[in-house]
């Protein structure tokens, strides 16, 4: 089974600046469950991110929410984007909740979350 990163967070979606995929690091469960093969439930996406200004980022991903390809890979597999809200925008973090609609005969919702965690570079840190 191929363990790479999920196209909509690769090839640069994201930006190759301060947004770009080496700036952040997907964690939790859902980091379990699809690069481990766990058994543990997750229904939201977490990851951390190493950007000077949270602003960047929450730019970033507000242009793949809203982008032509997020609906591609939606719509192959029959589904599209929903209610988008961002109920907790900080210096330290950004959450997106997302419904996610299925299309067609078996039409149904699907709530998730997007949450990106602010982390201070180790080289920043230390002031090296």
């Amino acid at each position: 089974m191929d363990r790479t990163v999920p196209p909509v967070l690769s090839s640069g979606t994201l930006g190759r600046d301060q947004t770009g995929p080496d700036r952040y690091v997907l964690k939790g469960g859902a980091n379990l469950r699809y690069f481990f093969s766990s058994v543990r439930y997750s229904n939201d996406i977490d990851l951390d991110f190493i950007v000077s200004e949270g602003w960047r980022m929450e730019e970033a991903v507000d242009r793949v929410l809203k982008g032509r390809a997020l609906s591609m890979i939606l719509r192959s597999s029959r589904m599209e984007l929903g209610d988008v809200t961002k109920p907790k925008q900080t210096d330290t973090t950004r959450r997106w909740k997302i419904e996610l609609l299925a299309t067609g005969s078996q039409s149904a919702s699907v709530r998730t979350q997007i949450e990106f965690s602010s982390r201070q570079h180790p080289e920043v840190r230390t002031g090296q």
